[in-house]
């Protein structure tokens, strides 16, 4: 149908310009929404990405944390053990004296023994018997000659 009126193809110009101005309108906006697809796409990637290196993370903090806690155990026990070494390790006159007992009595020592360092003999006496030099202790053989001891016999 061919408009033979003057206004008519006027108006029908005009639309038609405005449909032309309308389509070009649409496909700059088509192509800008293009574009922010690709970019809204790529930042989803990241994300899928940050989101993967999040939970590896969380593997690695859970692991460690395991292992802190096997450390803090071990280390707990090791302390324990620690103190119960200690405990063991005191030493005291007594504890070296009942060793010393001990150890004495395994050997047949007949007698209870004088621990304190005396010979239980008058420290005064310069004259022993050869007998009784034989049964000193070397630190008391020692002690008698730099007091001038003599020996009889």
């Amino acid at each position: 149908m061919i408009f033979t009126d003057k206004a008519a193809r006027e108006k029908i110009a005009s639309l038609e310009s405005r449909i032309s101005e309308l389509e070009a309108d649409a496909l700059i906006k088509d192509s800008a929404i293009e574009a922010h697809a690709a970019e809204i796409s790529a930042k989803d990637q990241t994300i899928a990405e940050h989101v993967a290196s999040i939970a590896s993370r969380d593997e690695q903090i859970a692991e460690l944390t395991g292992k802190v806690s096997t450390a803090e155990s071990t280390i707990s026990e090791k302390d324990a053990k620690i103190t119960e070494l200690e405990a063991k390790t005191i030493i005291t006159s007594e504890t070296v004296s009942l060793q010393a007992a001990e150890l004495l009595a395994a050997t047949g020592h007949p007698q209870p023994v004088n621990l304190s360092g005396e010979t239980g003999e008058d420290k005064t006496q310069k004259t022993v018997t050869r007998e009784q030099f034989n049964k000193m202790k070397p630190s008391q053989k020692m002690a008698f000659s730099k007091a001038g001891g003599k020996i009889n016999g």
